[in-house]
């Protein structure tokens, strides 16, 4: 795929640069959107869960609570907005699908550049509000890239797949939307994923192995991930232990690739009749 894709980056990034003037045609806040739309999500949420229905830590947060909010928010976004864009990026590109020879796995991949962008746009403002709260990040922040390359390799896998399938299969887009509203919930982004909560799986009378079921969302150990590059110490130690945490995050690229090659072989396969449905 990269193969294909490389030779073709001069228009992956022209495409790119497109869907962003098209996003910000008109807008007054521009870029500023990247960031503004999480934060409003997250003041919901912080009235709502720090307010009226408090969540308990223990041990308790360092870090203010919003900031934790808002980390995992930014992450969520990523993923959201790319598998969101990318489910209509071979209908929304009707002309250059039906007209010109592209490979067709270049519609994915700018919707999920031009969020990703987006992203690193609002990780910036993050890491100013950071120190505005007076939190420095620790010597963990060298591995932020290998977080947002692991997350953007398993948002691609997704990507190739919905983006097929939703071109012959419309109610595709209403199902994913439903799932991933669900997903947030189950995702660590309003509670940390923290051996407290280990202990409460089991305290509670469930199977521990439910906890390592649990483990099998990716998100769950990027967005653990995430925090710790960028949050840590946000606990009264850390979120997760250093050794525990990089085993779920390989276990987390294992099953990206996976379904990376899933998504491929499903794209492949159909994209011969991308032209004909569109």
């Amino acid at each position: 795929m990269l193969t294909e894709l490389w030779p073709r980056r001069e228009l992956i990034l022209s495409l790119v640069r497109r869907d962003l003037k098209t996003r910000y045609k008109s807008s007054v806040l521009g870029f500023l959107w990247s960031f503004c739309k999480p934060l409003l999500l997250m003041l919901v949420l912080y009235v709502v869960f720090a307010k009226f229905v408090p969540i308990r830590f223990d041990p308790p947060m360092r870090t203010p609570f919003a900031l934790f909010l808002l980390s995992g928010i930014l992450a969520w976004g990523y993923l959201a907005g790319s598998i969101n864009e990318a489910m209509f990026s071979i209908i929304n590109n009707t002309s250059l699908v039906k007209k010109t020879y592209i490979p067709h796995e270049v519609f994915p991949v700018v919707t999920i550049l031009s969020n990703l962008f987006h992203f690193l746009l609002a990780l910036i403002v993050y890491f100013f509000l950071l120190l505005c709260f007076g939190v420095l990040p620790s010597w963990h922040i060298v591995f932020l890239p290998v977080v947002i390359a692991v997350q953007t390799f398993f948002i691609l896998g997704l990507a190739l797949l919905f983006s097929a399938l939703n071109v012959f299969y419309r109610d595709i887009a209403s199902i994913m939307e439903i799932i991933i509203t669900a997903w947030f919930y189950f995702s660590p982004i309003l509670y940390p994923l923290s051996e407290p909560l280990r202990q409460i799986v089991v305290r509670g009378g469930l199977p521990g192995w439910l906890f390592h079921v649990y483990m099998l969302n990716p998100m769950a150990v990027i967005l653990a991930a995430y925090r710790r590059t960028i949050l840590l110490p946000a606990f009264g130690d850390v979120e997760m232990r250093t050794a525990r945490l990089a085993i779920y995050l390989g276990i987390a690229v294992i099953n990206s690739a996976i379904l990376f090659l899933i998504g491929r072989a499903v794209f492949r396969r159909y994209s011969g009749r991308f032209a004909d449905e569109v």
